[in-house]
């Protein structure tokens, strides 16, 4: 998984110096290089307005503008949780085009996993603490038992 934040690094090493920051060169993939500890999960957030039908400028739900939301995907799920209440697990192996929120299916052990690697992701703030934060050992199959 890279992010945004990694291209400031990798400009960076590409011009031959360093600059702090949470990011990583991506150098290393780019020469193709398998780096045994890369992340394998990201986080990912919006905030989003309050809606409400009697804002002039309301639009629903469907026009891309969804609620405060944080999520965390790897390359086998995502996981979401909306400032709602509202959750959303995909298992991306078995459904790629997240057709099917199976958040109801999965016992409350699991939930609070996914949600405590959530808050790790969400709460960090330093290169070290997040890049840990960053390296996710839960599993679809392991979260959903």
């Amino acid at each position: 998984m890279t992010e945004n934040i990694d291209l400031a690094k990798t400009f960076a090493a590409i011009g031959g110096t360093t600059m702090p920051g949470d990011g990583h060169s991506l150098l290393p993939l780019l020469t193709g290089a398998r780096p045994l500890d890369w992340r394998n999960a990201a986080l990912i957030e919006h905030r989003g307005g309050r809606l409400s039908v009697l804002d002039p400028d309301f639009q629903q739900p469907a026009s891309g503008k969804p609620t405060t939301y944080e999520a965390m995907r790897t390359d086998s799920f995502l996981y979401v949780e909306y400032a709602d209440g509202e959750r959303e697990f995909y298992d991306l192996r078995h459904d790629p085009l997240e057709l099917h929120n199976i958040a109801a299916t999965l016992r409350r052990g699991a939930l609070r996993r996914l949600h405590v690697a959530l808050k790790a992701m969400q709460q960090c703030h330093c290169g070290a603490k997040c890049w840990r934060a960053m390296h996710i050992r839960l599993h679809p199959t392991i979260a959903a038992g």
